[in-house]
């Protein structure tokens, strides 16, 4: 029996199903938006031209997408809040958690290298002032590494999102809970 013809349909049923897994922007789903509306407690966005270089970003839950409006429940706000599609600027779906732990060795290098530095000239100070400044310089030395692995270590016990942009302009049909027609965004992959 003369399989060739099954690797690639296996692969593209693979490939399909994995596409079809992606975050998707669905009714339902959490996005993340970047747009020139701003939206005041009330929900009703009060919009300026793209020119003005105004952007606000909010995350909630989309709705849905009508002809000419993004439909979006932000946890600010009680009612839905309409956003002209004209106004967006980036879409987002959340794809997984990051880990923060480059900004706790940033900082924690930061923090040991002060620290180490302060310490070393205290000591150096008190015991012989001619090598004070040769002692800040040991403690910066040793104080940085030992920062950057204690921030390092915080760190990557903050997780925060991983967003990715989704086209706005890949939208396709969907129905809301309003009974309306409506759009939702599809994430298309091509190899």
């Amino acid at each position: 029996m003369h399989t060739s013809w099954m690797v690639p349909l296996i692969l593209a049923s693979a490939l399909s199903s994995a596409a079809a897994q992606q975050p998707g922007t669905a009714p339902g789903s959490r996005i993340r938006v970047t747009h020139s509306c701003r939206v005041p407690d009330d929900g009703s966005p009060r919009c300026y031209s793209r020119r003005s270089g105004l952007l606000w970003r909010h995350t909630g839950t989309l709705v849905g997408v009508r002809s000419d409006t993004l439909l979006l429940q932000i946890a600010e706000h009680q009612a839905e809040v309409h956003l002209p599609l004209a106004s967006l600027r980036r879409l987002e779906t959340p794809h997984g958690q990051k880990s923060r732990w480059a900004t706790g060795a940033g900082i924690g290098l930061l923090a040991g290298a002060v620290a180490g530095g302060v310490i070393g000239g205290a000591i150096g100070a008190s015991s012989d002032p001619d090598f004070a400044g040769l002692h800040a310089l040991a403690g910066i030395i040793l104080g940085a590494p030992v920062g950057f692995g204690v921030g390092a270590i915080a760190g990557s016990f903050f997780k925060t999102d991983r967003w990715v942009a989704v086209p706005i302009s890949a939208m396709g049909p969907v129905d809301t809970h309003s009974g309306g027609k409506a759009y939702g965004i599809s994430i298309r992959l091509s190899f």
